[in-house]
């Protein structure tokens, strides 16, 4: 599963991933539906599930060598305000996870 964005008005692809969660919430009535029913019983997150989609996954939809740190990948960089008010109480460490 790939994740993009046709917005014009705003792209922010942690929206993006944020919509898919919240759509498979409301459609499976439960929590953590993207990772699978067996991870989810053993608490797996799912946001490196949503991160893979919205990087690896999108990249390699288009045929193209990204969404990853590595050497010789091409790499597209998000900046994150560590200080915007929705992230209060989160530690750059935690994100980072």
């Amino acid at each position: 599963i790939s994740l993009g964005s046709d917005s014009q008005a705003r792209i922010d692809p942690f929206e993006e991933m944020r919509a898919v969660e919240y759509h498979e919430r409301l459609r499976h009535g439960r929590r953590n539906v993207l990772v699978g029913r067996e991870a989810a019983l053993e608490r797996l997150e799912l946001a490196p599930e949503l991160l893979a989609m919205g990087t690896r996954s999108g990249a390699a939809s288009l045929g193209l060598d990204a969404g990853a740190l590595e050497p010789g990948a091409w790499a597209d960089f998000v900046e994150v305000d560590l200080d915007h008010p929705v992230l209060s109480g989160w530690s750059a460490e935690t994100l980072a996870a």
